[in-house]
Order: structure tokens, then C-alpha cells, then sequence
């Protein structure tokens, strides 16, 4: 990838992501932690990590960005959907980006916008989006 491109902080920001992610995950089971859109087969809980849209304003001396970055958590519904196992994974997701609104340095500032339950297309996963606005500097 080509260096100092947004697609390049686009990259990074979700790199950071991930990392944050996975460490704040690490108490509990190994779940596998994709940038990615696509639903993860065969594994009983997954989380993904992807930026959802974003706009770009230019002002002197630069572009502003601000995009939805969007982490699904999956949990497999069988037997049942299970809102309290989403919970308890979000509650670690939270507080991590919550004690770091820059994401490890890659926005300016990060805000929990919103969340939404689903089942996914294939209703083989429950699912916990969390939404965040992210700002920075492109």
C-alpha cells in the first residue's frame, strides 16, 4: 500500500483497532478478531472490525475525516441467541477504547455513537454491532 494515502490511515486505523481489540478481549476465550465484513465460518465467536463510510472535509492546511468504524461481535445462535455473551465481550471492548479515544494515535478522537442487535444474513450468528464517529486529520 502506498504510504501517506488515506486509504493508508484507513489501514492503519483499523490495525489499531484490531490491536486494541484483542488485547482488551485477551481475559477471555481466544476469539478471533478479523478486519473484515464477511461472516468468519465454523468458529463459534467472532469479532469484526471495519470502517462503514466516511466523509472528508478540506480546509486550510488539510482534509478532515469522519468515519463510522463499526465492530461486530458474533456469538453462534445454536442453541440461542445470547445478548448476555455480546454484553460481556462489548463490556471489555468499551472500556479499552473508552481509555483510548485516539486509538493508539491513529484519530484525533473516537465517541461510542451507537450499537444494534441483529442476526446475521445467514442467522447462524447473534450479533452486537458498536458504532463509533471517529475524527482525524487526513
Amino acid at each position: 500500500m502506498l504510504p501517506n494515502t488515506p486509504a493508508s490511515r484507513r489501514d492503519a486505523i483499523r490495525g489499531a483497532v484490531k490491536t486494541l481489540v484483542s488485547q482488551a478481549i485477551s481475559p477471555l476465550t481466544a476469539i478471533p478478531v478479523v478486519t473484515s465484513r464477511l461472516e468468519k465460518a465454523s468458529v463459534a465467536q467472532y469479532i469484526a472490525i471495519y470502517l462503514r463510510r466516511g466523509e472528508r472535509q478540506q480546509h486550510y492546511g488539510g482534509h478532515d475525516s469522519h468515519t463510522e468504524l463499526v465492530i461486530r461481535l458474533s456469538v453462534a445462535t445454536d442453541p440461542l441467541p445470547d445478548d448476555s455473551t455480546l454484553d460481556l465481550m462489548a463490556s471489555y471492548i468499551e472500556a479499552a477504547l473508552s481509555a483510548d479515544s485516539t486509538l493508539n494515535g491513529t484519530v484525533s478522537h473516537s465517541t461510542l455513537s451507537g450499537f444494534s442487535y441483529l442476526l446475521s444474513p445467514s442467522k447462524a450468528y447473534s450479533t452486537l454491532q458498536l458504532k463509533y464517529t471517529l475524527k482525524y486529520n487526513d
